[in-house]
């Protein structure tokens, strides 16, 4: 089995993939989020590993337009919540005073104290920014990466967790070609949606088909297509199993919406993940709220639909 990430050895996406690889797997480091995804989609990787949220930063548009945009039939089958923290990493005879700083341009957000007031040069990754600065002649550069990336490239690490919010983590997803059964755990269940035309209520609709049935939205992200300015799509993802009832209900209510709407997988919580859902008897409504909730849906339905006419 082969497994893509996102290389050289020694970024967070390789040690993701080692977590979500299956034990003697062959790991291929590839450049970026859209060759990992196209080498999936197009069968020359079993599967793929990608950077996909970051506690600090938010979600990985990169990540999200390569699954979305590149692929028909990739979707999301696990996902790993790593903690990430930065070493500050230099030529072991370099002792000139540091004016830039290279890394990938997470890490360089996730450590604004430090880069500040430095030149700073976007990397594809941290560990390439490792091996840039390995193999460069300049001096007074230093690079950021995880606290084990600099070994292979002999480098110094001259200051350790350097992030300006410990505690961090990141996100990471396996993406494959077929999407896991339900194993009875919980799970999230994310999709493409596009309107088919730019109209008033569009989001709104989409929000009402999870909202009525108690469905908990823990990301909408929405993205240009590429194309012609103010052509979007929006990135949902959802809390539970499309086997789900309630949730199988409501992704077939945007079905029946004016939307091109693409399943993107559903998939087990990482256990690492911190569990912030409320209580079944808070996520419930009374009777009398029920009844004034489908009231205002029926109201706003028909008003949509007199705009329409």
């Amino acid at each position: 089995m082969k497994v893509a990430y996102l290389g050289p050895e020694g970024t967070f996406t390789h040690e993701a993939a080692l977590a979500l690889a299956p034990e003697g797997a062959d790991l291929v480091a590839l450049a970026d989020p859209t060759s990992i995804v196209r080498a999936v989609e197009e069968g020359e990787c079993d599967a793929g590993v990608l950077n996909f949220e970051n506690s600090v930063e938010g979600e990985v548009n990169a990540s999200i337009d390569a699954l979305v945009l590149e692929a028909r039939h990739c979707v999301i089958a696990a996902e790993r919540v790593l903690p990430v923290s930065f070493s500050l990493f230099r030529l072991p005879a370099d002792d000139t005073p540091l004016r830039g700083i290279a890394s990938h341009p997470f890490a360089l957000a996730q450590c604004r104290r430090l880069v500040a007031d430095h030149e700073l040069r976007h990397c594809a990754s941290t560990a390439e920014a490792c091996a840039w600065l390995a193999s460069t002649e300049e001096r007074g550069w230093g690079a950021l990466a995880a606290p084990h990336a600099g070994a292979p490239y002999e480098l110094s690490a001259v200051a350790e967790g350097v992030e300006d919010e410990p505690g961090a983590v990141t996100r990471f997803v396996l993406v494959a070609r077929a999407a896991p059964r339900a194993g009875g755990q919980p799970s999230r269940t994310a999709f493409a949606v596009r309107p088919a035309r730019d109209r008033p209520g569009s989001l709104v609709r989409i929000l009402q088909e999870f909202s009525l049935r108690h469905i908990n939205l823990v990301s909408i992200t929405s993205r240009p297509l590429k194309g012609a300015l103010g052509e979007y799509f929006f990135f949902i993802e959802c809390e539970g199993h499309l086997t789900d009832a309630v949730v199988r209900d409501a992704v077939v209510g945007v079905l029946e919406l004016p939307m091109e709407v693409r399943f993107l997988g559903s998939f087990a919580e990482d256990g690492a993940r911190p569990d912030r859902r409320a209580p079944a008897e808070e996520r419930g409504l009374s009777p009398a709220v029920e009844e004034q909730a489908a009231c205002a849906f029926a109201a706003l339905t028909e008003l949509l639909e007199a705009e329409e006419q």
